[in-house]
Order: structure tokens, then sequence, then C-alpha cells
């Protein structure tokens, strides 16, 4: 089993889920899914960020590149809660570092190699044509981020 830090849980459709992960036994960036290989719902979900989980997991091969961080958990229990908020930025970036997870600095567009395009509207995506070697990382902001609200959603 390895110790599995949660770091973000984000709101899919269908009241689904994406768990981001980061396993501090073998430093990589991970993705929890089910051991089904799909992401669980809000409700079913157990984790909340701060967590420390002792995970056993199975590395998946459903979905091509950029998501080289998907795993499938097969067996969790919780293990730990770390105060992400209170152990400062510092040592949370030194624990990034550590483990050799992407982590960026400045500008947005330069997240992912600099594969990120703005449209128009300045949404941003990655082109199926330039997809990164990864899909998750890290990016410590470069100015205050102003937030409002758009259609029911929080937009920066």
């Amino acid at each position: 089993m390895a110790k599995v830090l949660i770091v973000s849980k984000t709101k899919m459709a269908n009241e689904r889920v994406c768990v981001g992960g980061i396993d501090l036994d073998n430093k990589r960036s991970v993705r929890l899914l089910s051991a089904t290989g799909t992401h669980e719902t809000q409700t079913e979900c157990p984790y909340n960020i701060g967590d420390i989980w002792d995970i056993n997991y199975l590395i998946s091969n459903r979905r091509p590149k950029p998501h080289t961080e998907d795993v499938n958990v097969v067996d969790r229990v919780k293990h730990d809660v770390l105060a992400i908020s209170n152990c400062g930025i510092d040592r949370f970036i030194t624990m990034i570092q550590d483990c050799n997870i992407p982590l960026f600095r400045g500008d947005l567009t330069e997240v992912f190699d600099g594969k990120l395009k703005i449209t128009d509207n300045g949404s941003l995506y990655i082109s199926k044509e330039d997809v990164s070697e990864y899909s998750t990382c890290f990016w410590v902001c470069d100015r205050n981020l102003l937030g409002y609200e758009s259609r029911g959603r929080m937009k920066f």
C-alpha cells in the first residue's frame, strides 16, 4: 500500500468527481479511479483534500496520453489528515518538488509545457494534436486571482 495525500477533488458531470493525489511513497502524481476505472460519484467518494490514505492501486492504461496518472484503487484505508493550509506553502511546494511532479510559476500559459491554447473568449484548452506527457501539475500564480460567478460557476 502507498500513502497518498489528496490534493484535489473536482466536481464533474453526472455527479462524478475527479480526485487527484500525491503518492508520497512512490513519488508520483495519481488520479484516483474506482477499481473498475470510473470516477466515483460525489456521494460514494470518501476522499477530502488533505486526507492521507493507505491505498493499494493498479496503474490504469485505459485512457491515452496525457492521462498517465490514472490508477484504479483496489483497497483503501484512511490513515491521517494533513492540514495543507497549516503546513505552509513552502513545505507543500518542497513536497511537490521532492516527488518530481511538474510545478510551474508565472504565467498560466506556461503550464503543461506551454501547450495550453486560449480561445477568443479566454477559455484554455490543449489541442489533441499536441498533448502533454501528463494531465496533472501544480501552478504558483504570478498575480492575485479575481473571482466572479457566471452561470452558477466560479470563474477567475
